[in-house]
């Protein structure tokens, strides 16, 4: 069985078709975005994944072992010097420019 442990930052343009693939896959976990309408299409796609707006709540949490962040540059800039990831979390960053 497979475990859900990767967590998705946004959910967007490009974010969407990570969580589809992910979901299929049967390891997602969680989804992180900002944009109120967002976590709420995402809900009604994928009711068995947990949405939230808070990125500490996808860091604190010791089950996810992965983080995809699908996010413009800056945003990205910005959760780092925020926030220092795990040392047991692997990060995979789509940069768009």
């Amino acid at each position: 069985m497979t475990k859900k442990n990767i967590a998705i930052i946004g959910a967007g343009y490009w974010g969407k078709n990570l969580v589809r693939n992910f979901h299929q896959l049967g390891v997602l976990k969680t989804i992180c975005d900002g944009a109120q309408s967002i976590r709420e299409e995402m809900s009604k796609t994928y009711p068995d994944v947990a949405i939230t707006d808070d990125f500490n709540t996808v860091l604190k949490d010791k089950a996810i072992k992965g983080v995809v962040i699908a996010a413009r540059l800056s945003f990205i800039m910005t959760l780092q010097k925020k926030h220092s990831m795990p040392a047991n979390t692997s990060l995979w960053k789509n940069h768009f420019l």
